[in-house]
Formats: structure tokens, C-alpha cells, sequence
């Protein structure tokens, strides 16, 4: 060993032996400021916790000289859950400080015996491919060409995507997590931690909605993994999927939550709280939700709906069927209610529905402000300007129109126009056959219904 990683070796150890031992309330209690903050634990040489600054996002990570430099190696984000799980800690995984400690001596160990910890790991990556992290963003890259709702599978797998552009690795995300772990050494392990994880806990790198265990919260991350690895297996990236056999949380009973449309009912009326709740909390989320209640799409379908797909006299909208569960193109006549939403929204881009007001920063001249997001703190502020309105969720708007346009007396064979289904009347031979677009017939059923529901709203 040279003097100089000698002396680098004994100025690191006096600065680990001056640091405290760090405790579990050490760590809990961090606090986030200005700079990036590294604190050394005096009980485990090497051994660091890093707190973001801004964010406060915690993990531990280890410094050690080799080949004559300076090295860091990021051993895993911090697990504040203060329960210590059965498996070995190991890199990339939620660590504890217990956990973190143990990891850490095993490495010094492993260096004592001559492993080149991070020389093996990057020589593993080189060997094996790609990383999880860049084959995630290659997955979405062409994922999102023509898939619904690609934006929340990217936020399930740790990638925020501000626009079109460069995605951002969310540091405590699973790309975060496994930014250097090979593709080919994600375990069935590792996916049963990680989904174990979001059922308790919350999907790594996501704000938590709710309290306790979700299954759905599970479940949906599953079904992100099945499609990443599902991926991989199919372009020959990896050999063996590590999500097959891996436990996935059963789909809940299927969902008969309609609003109430009934004009009879004056003082609880759910659909006149709904059209009073989105008039107080106003553009965009509150346009939304009503453009959704007249129209009966989905939400995927109108939250990311561009100008360029609305005819110039607005009194059309033609979706792409990228953007449609049956991957077909579809028209949605536009009624005059809808009409007068869609005029007053300002166009900041390319996209109708934006949460303009989130983002200080100029907006690239190509693309103009990214498309809404965040539905699940817009329906909480939505929720809370509707006391004593059974719980209800966005797709249940659907139902709803569906459920009216049969109140008020629509054939079923135009609502299933209307909704873009191929089932029921359109179903088997007769959807082959029969390729009526009934666009005057939807254009009518959606003008009644607008009609009604304004009728309603205002009485």
C-alpha cells in the first residue's frame, strides 16, 4: 500500500473515531438544509448517512480509498420503518441502521480478502448488460408509444418525466434503488421485498396516500415489474422472469359505484355536490373532473388530451388509439357545456390540462407546460369540498355517464358508442360487421345528457 492511501486511510479512520455513534433517533430526526449533508457514524468506519438537501431523502452509503483514490460506494436508502427484516442486507436494498452496519462490515471484510467491491460491480454491469435504471427508461421509451397511463407506471418504477423530455432518476425510487444492479441479478427475491414493501409501506419513491397496508398499492406495482421483465424476457435482455411465481394481491370485486343523477333528490344530490366541488376548486383538476362526468372517458383518455385533437370549431374531439384501451382511434362529439370548459382553459403548451401552477421554471418553447398530474392530492381536495358523499374514485364518473345516459332513455348499443366499447351489442360478429360510427346518434345522447346534467346542477 502507497503512503498516500495510507495517509488518506489514517485521516479518514481519526475522522470516524471523532464522529458519535450514530443512534436510530439520529437518523429519524435528520433534517434536511441547504447543502447535502454526510454524517459519519463513529461506530462503523467508512460508513455514512446522506441527507438530500431540499428533499431530506436519507440512505447510507461507504468511503474508502482504492487504487489510490477516494471511492463511494451508495449502499441503499434509509428504511424508516425501524423493523428489522429477515433477509440479508444487501446493496440497493432499504436499509436500517442496523442493517447498514451490517452490510457495511461485510464489504470491509469481503476488501480485506482482496474483493474490489465496486471494481466487481461494475465489471457485473459491463458483463451483464444493461442496469435496471436504463432499462427501465428504454421499457418506457417504447412503452409510452403506444400505451395508456405510462406515466404512472414510470413513477412505479422510480422515473419522473417532466414533459416529453429526459427523465429524472428519483433518488429513493426503484431506479434510484437499483440504478447500478444488472437486470440479470433482479431476483424473485428482490421483487417480493419490493412488493412486500408497497403493501405495507408505500411504492418506493411515491408519496403515500392513505394509511395502512394496500394491496391495490401492491398489486399495481406488480403488475409494472411483470411488464418491465415480461419486456426484457421477450428482447432476450434476461433469460429467466423473476417476477413469475412471485405472490400478486387478487383485484378487489368489481366496482358498481355510480354517483347520483336522481333531480329529484335536492339536498344531498352527489352529482350537484360533485359540479358545486369543481366550480370551488376551479382549473384545471375541477374542469377536468366535469369535462370527464359529460363526456364518460376515461381519465388517461382527457387528462393528457392535446389541442391538436380538438377540431378547430371544438365541436370534436378525435382521440388517438394510443391513447384507448382497445388501442382504437375514437371521435367524441363535443356538447356546449363541454365546449365552454375547454374555451376558458389557457394554452400553455400542447397539452389542454396542465398543473401550470406547480412549475417556476420557463417551459421549453417545443413542448409548453407538461400535462396534469398529481390526481391523487387534487381528489383529496376534491373530497374535502364534498362532506357526506360516499367514497368515490375518477373511473366511477364513467359509470355515472353511462348510468345516466340510460336514465334518460339513450339506446344502450349509442352508449357503448359513446364509451368506445367493443362489447355488449358490438361484441363478437356484430362489432366485425357492423362499423357504424353512429357519430350523429353519439353527438345527440351526449348533448342530452350535458343537458340534463346542467339541468340538474342549476335547479
Amino acid at each position: 500500500m502507497d503512503t498516500r492511501e495510507t495517509v488518506q486511510r489514517d485521516t479518514q479512520k481519526d475522522t470516524q473515531t471523532m464522529a458519535k455513534a450514530l443512534t436510530p433517533t439520529a437518523v429519524e430526526r435528520a433534517k434536511a438544509r441547504d447543502k447535502r449533508q454526510e454524517i459519519p457514524d463513529g461506530q462503523v468506519p467508512g460508513l455514512f448517512l446522506i441527507v438530500q438537501a431540499t428533499t431530506g431523502t436519507k440512505s447510507f452509503a461507504m468511503r474508502f480509498t482504492r487504487e489510490g483514490r477516494k471511492s463511494k460506494l451508495v449502499l441503499g436508502p434509509w428504511d424508516d420503518s425501524g423493523v428489522e427484516g429477515e433477509e440479508t442486507p444487501s446493496i440497493g436494498m432499504p436499509l436500517t441502521l442496523t442493517g447498514a452496519r451490517a452490510l457495511a462490515a461485510s464489504i470491509h471484510r469481503d476488501r480485506a480478502r482482496g474483493i474490489d467491491v465496486i471494481g466487481q460491480r461494475r465489471q457485473q454491469r459491463a458483463g451483464t448488460g444493461h442496469t435496471f435504471a436504463l432499462a427501465a427508461q428504454e421499457f418506457i421509451a417504447e412503452y409510452r408509444a403506444d400505451r395508456r397511463g405510462w406515466r404512472e407506471t414510470a413513477k412505479m418504477l422510480g422515473l419522473q418525466y417532466d414533459g416529453d423530455g429526459e427523465p429524472k432518476i428519483v433518488a429513493d425510487g426503484l431506479c434510484g434503488r437499483w440504478r447500478e444492479k444488472s437486470v440479470r441479478d433482479v431476483t424473485s427475491d428482490d421483487i417480493y421485498v419490493v412488493i412486500s414493501e408497497a403493501r405495507r409501506k408505500n411504492i418506493p419513491g411515491m408519496a403515500k396516500i392513505g394509511t395502512g397496508s394496500s394491496d391495490s398499492r401492491a398489486r399495481h406495482l406488480s403488475n409494472a415489474l411483470r411488464a418491465v421483465f415480461k419486456w426484457l424476457k421477450d428482447h432476450r435482455r434476461i433469460d429467466a422472469d423473476p417476477t413469475a411465481g412471485v405472490h400478486r394481491p387478487k383485484a378487489p370485486p368489481r366496482r358498481q359505484r355510480v354517483l347520483n343523477t336522481k333531480a329529484t333528490v335536492r339536498d344531498a344530490d352527489e352529482l350537484r355536490s360533485l359540479w358545486t366541488a369543481c366550480n370551488k376548486m376551479g382549473p384545471p383538476f375541477g374542469s377536468l373532473v366535469r369535462v370527464l362526468l359529460l363526456t364518460g372517458q376515461r381519465r388517461d383518455e382527457i387528462s393528457l388530451l392535446e389541442w391538436r385533437e380538438i377540431d378547430d370549431g371544438i365541436t370534436t374531439i378525435s382521440l388517438p388509439g394510443s391513447r384507448m384501451k382497445n388501442k382504437l382511434p375514437h371521435q367524441v362529439p363535443v356538447s356546449a357545456p363541454v365546449r365552454a370548459i375547454l374555451q376558458s382553459m389557457p394554452r400553455t403548451g400542447k397539452y389542454v390540462f396542465t398543473s401550470v401552477r406547480k412549475h417556476k421554471k420557463p417551459f421549453a418553447k417545443s413542448q409548453g407546460a407538461p400535462p396534469i398530474s398529481g390526481f391523487s392530492k387534487f381528489k383529496i381536495r376534491l373530497d374535502a369540498l364534498m362532506p357526506g358523499v360516499e367514497a368515490w374514485q375518477l373511473h366511477d364518473l364513467r359509470r355515472s355517464a353511462a348510468s345516466g345516459m340510460a336514465a334518460i332513455g339513450i339506446a344502450p348499443h349509442i352508449i357503448e358508442a359513446v364509451l368506445h366499447h367493443v362489447s355488449g351489442f358490438r361484441a363478437g360478429v356484430a362489432g366485425t360487421y357492423n362499423v357504424e360510427a353512429y357519430e350523429p346518434e353519439k353527438r345527440a345522447a351526449l348533448e342530452a345528457w350535458a343537458s340534463y346534467v346542467i339541468g340538474v346542477v342549476e335547479s
